[in-house]
C-alpha cells in the first residue's frame, strides 16, 4: 500500500470516551477518514511511536497507560492530509499550548506526569508527521482502503 499523501492518527486511552466527537473534528476539517480500526497497542509499535530515546523509566510510563486499553487508528486522505491532521490535532504534545479548537486543546484533560525532568501529557490523540506516515500505518497493516 502506498500512503503518500494520506495522514495517520492514533486515538490514545484517554481519547477513546471521546471518540466520536474527535472524528467528528477530523471529518468537520474537510479530511476524510478512510480507514479506522479498534486496536490494542503492542510493545514493538510504542517503540515506533516513542522511541526510547528519553528514558526507559518514561517509556514504562507509556506502556502502562497503554497496556490494555482500546485505542483507534485511522488513515485520513484530503489535500495535505498530514499536515492538516497536526494542526487539527495541535503541533505541541502540552495541550495548553495547541491553539484554540484544536483536539488536544479542546479534548485533553490537562493531566501531566512528571518523570526525570520531563513531562509527559495525556493529549488524546498522536498524528503523524508526513515523514512518518508510512513507517506508523504500516504497522497496522493490511489497511482496507483501496490505494
Amino acid at each position: 500500500m502506498r500512503y503518500d499523501g494520506l495522514g495517520f492518527y492514533l486515538l490514545k486511552p484517554d481519547g477513546m470516551p471521546k471518540r466520536d466527537a474527535i472524528r467528528a473534528v477530523i471529518t468537520d476539517s474537510g479530511l476524510a477518514i478512510l480507514d479506522s480500526r479498534l486496536t490494542f497497542v503492542s510493545e514493538e509499535a510504542l517503540e515506533v511511536f516513542y522511541p526510547r530515546r528519553c528514558s526507559e523509566e518514561i517509556f514504562q510510563v507509556l506502556l502502562r497507560f497503554f497496556q490494555g486499553q482500546l485505542c483507534e487508528v485511522g488513515l485520513v486522505d484530503g489535500e495535505d492530509a498530514a499536515e492538516r491532521l497536526v494542526r487539527i490535532c495541535g503541533a505541541s504534545t502540552d495541550p495548553e499550548k495547541c491553539g484554540e479548537g484544536t483536539i488536544r486543546r479542546t479534548f485533553a484533560s490537562g493531566r501531566r506526569v512528571r518523570i526525570g525532568g520531563i513531562t509527559a501529557y495525556e493529549n488524546v490523540i498522536h498524528r503523524s508527521r508526513p515523514r512518518e506516515v508510512e513507517s506508523h500505518a504500516a504497522l497496522f497493516a493490511p489497511w482496507a482502503c483501496p490505494r
